[in-house]
């Protein structure tokens, strides 16, 4: 059985400048599994990432319940189930970024 996982951020509305770091309070982060029985999708609106431009750190905060599926037996077996979200409540990405970013720019 193949799977695929795909993770999306999307860096929404609500990007600001603060002491050269930007921070954006209502980010979005969906995700895509395809299975032969169904397709697994979730959306999370509640996504919160900061850039901090002198030092090319990225840091990203999800609070794992918002995720949001069409189907609700899924979102409870994810919540329960898989991230046992009670327990673990918050996921955190943090990295550096190599490549040169072009601020100036879209």
């Amino acid at each position: 059985m193949k799977k695929y996982l795909t993770f999306l951020l999307i860096f929404t509305t609500g990007l600001s400048l603060h002491a050269q770091r930007f921070v954006c309070k209502n980010g979005k982060m969906s995700f895509f599994s395809e299975t032969p029985l169904e397709n697994i999708s979730a959306l999370n609106k509640n996504v919160t990432s900061i850039i901090d431009v002198p030092t090319n750190a990225i840091a990203v905060k999800i609070q794992m319940a918002e995720f949001k599926f069409s189907n609700k037996l899924m979102e409870e077996h994810f919540n329960e189930n898989y991230m046992e979200s009670e327990k673990f409540p918050t996921g955190v990405f943090s990295r550096k970024i190599n490549e040169k970013i072009g601020f100036s720019k879209d």
